[in-house]
């Protein structure tokens, strides 16, 4: 649709989860057709008046995006422009994909602090952490879950069925990775850049990777034949 209240798309980067900035620490906006971060500027008529959380209304706020002093409030969503013809000289724009904490697959969003949580309900896991990656020739980022725990007693078909139980078929993670131990940020957050940009490359990570069953039925060690249907779009989840 369209949108009356000034706005901007700027160029994002989701592996990072972060504004792209140039040399000076500005922003800049996408070019038509290119996906960008949804953004408006805070005026005396336009404010957000914030979270009971600082730091959650922190999150939602970008400073010296255009110039030095000038102040964003970050929507949270991807869009792109869409051309639908005439449109009384307005933008169109459809949604591409949600940021941080969200993830789209197949036309659905779900959140991933909700998928953690259920998956941290399973025996035997101390913390996951959830997040959406790549497959070729489909739509938005099937999700994935780095699980902490004793890997030995981490029972694959026990997350299965508390995730059949708990949540809707969009929402259970395609992947499912076991580590050792996850790496925290200084403000106790897990670190998921790397295990975003890492994905499911069972060439790069040498943590158990398991990938749902076609059937959606169990969960799958990941195998070096399956690794490349995946990168070939040819296996269906």
């Amino acid at each position: 649709g369209m949108c009356l209240t000034p706005h901007e798309l700027i160029s994002y980067d989701q592996d990072d989860d972060a504004e792209k900035r140039n040399a000076e620490g500005l922003c800049s906006k996408v070019k038509s057709g290119q996906p960008g971060l949804l953004i408006t500027p805070m005026t005396k008529n336009s404010r957000f008046s914030g979270y009971t959380s600082r730091d959650e209304t922190r999150k939602k706020m970008l400073h010296d995006v255009f110039e030095r002093g000038d102040e964003y409030f970050n929507a949270g969503d991807m869009l792109s422009h869409a051309n639908v013809g005439f449109a009384f000289g307005l933008r169109h724009y459809q949604f591409v994909d949600r940021v941080g904490e969200t993830y789209r697959w197949k036309g659905e969003n779900s959140s991933a602090t909700d998928v953690a949580e259920v998956i941290n309900g399973v025996e035997g896991v101390d913390v996951s952490c959830v997040y959406g990656v790549r497959i070729p020739n489909s739509d938005g980022r099937a999700g994935m879950a780095a699980i902490q725990g004793d890997v030995a007693s981490i029972c694959t078909i026990q997350i299965m069925e508390h995730l059949q139980k708990e949540l809707p078929g969009h929402s259970w993670p395609i992947f499912l990775r076991i580590v050792e131990s996850l790496e925290y940020t200084p403000t106790h957050k897990i670190k998921n850049a790397t295990l975003k940009t890492e994905g499911y490359d069972i060439e790069v990570v040498k943590d158990p990777i398991y990938v749902l069953s076609q059937d959606r039925i169990r969960y799958e060690k990941l195998t070096h034949a399956a690794h490349q249907a995946l990168l070939k779009g040819k296996y269906s989840t």
